[in-house]
């Protein structure tokens, strides 16, 4: 999913969190957002990717972590 509730008023966006949340008891679902917060609430694992611009784009960074255990997350450098 790219950015599903990037349009949606708040009372929209709770409820396609729902459904994320009751899809993936069945369904793996990739979800790509700008909004840190939800993918909090609807992700058991996030990964986050940077990019470094002078460099055309291409990524230098990214790590990753399962929801809560944030604590668990492994910086990795290209």
């Amino acid at each position: 999913m790219d950015e599903p509730c990037s349009a949606l008023d708040p009372i929209a966006t709770r409820r396609i969190e729902e459904l994320m949340i009751e899809l993936k008891k069945n369904y793996t679902i990739a979800l790509v957002t700008h909004n840190m917060h939800q993918a909090i609430r609807v992700a058991d694992k996030t990964a986050f990717f940077s990019v470094d611009i002078s460099q055309g784009g291409a990524p230098v960074t990214w790590w990753s972590s399962e929801i809560p255990g944030k604590s668990s997350k492994t910086p990795r450098k290209n």
